[in-house]
Order: C-alpha cells, then structure tokens, then sequence
C-alpha cells in the first residue's frame, strides 16, 4: 500500500527522467553519427588541397608524371613533409607527394 501511494506521486518525475536519458542518448547517437562523417579531417594532420595538383610518386618537380590529378577540395592525411612538398595519403587509398603550396591545413601548420 505504502509503494503505491508513493508510486502515484513519483510516476511524473520517472516519466521527465526516462524522457531525459533518451534524449540524452539520442543526443549522444547523433553526435557520435556526424563526428564520424567526417573522416580523416578530424586528424591533427589533415589538409584540403585548394588547387588542381599532379600526385606525384617523388618530390621532383621536372618529372613526368601520368597525370594521377589531385583535385580542389579533397581532403588528405599528411604523412612526410620534405623541402616544400607533402607526402599525402588520401581517402581512395592513393598516395604521393605534392607541393606544400597546393594544400591549406584544417588544424594549423606543424
């Protein structure tokens, strides 16, 4: 008898506290969906390459080179950093250097 009139009293303050741990978790979900959408430009070392580049397999700039492009807006994963190029590991899983110039950094320079 004593925990059903205690039961009617505490029956709305249960309800506010269920809605808020689930939308508290909902929360957490959502957040943890949208951290995660943004792949490798979360890392320290991520770049955005804001002009059109040629990847090459060397730091050399008179070579020829197929013409594996790196273009505007893709973001990469700076590995090695050698007299003003950057050795980047994309996404697609392609990788190779490319000059420093043709990269802004998401974090700040090293």
């Amino acid at each position: 008898m004593l925990a059903c009139a205690y039961w009617q009293r505490l029956r709305p303050a249960l309800r506010a506290t269920t809605f808020g741990l689930v939308i508290a978790l909902a929360g957490f979900v959502v957040t943890l969906l949208m951290t995660s959408s943004y792949a490798g430009s979360l890392d320290p070392a991520a770049v955005v390459i804001h002009q059109q580049s040629t990847l090459r397999e060397i730091p050399v700039e008179n070579r020829l080179d197929d013409g594996n492009w790196v273009l505007p807006g893709a973001v990469g994963i700076v590995e090695r950093r050698f007299l003003g190029w950057v050795h980047l590991q994309l996404p697609d899983g392609r990788s190779g250097w490319l000059r420093e110039e043709a990269t802004i950094a998401l974090w700040g320079r090293e």
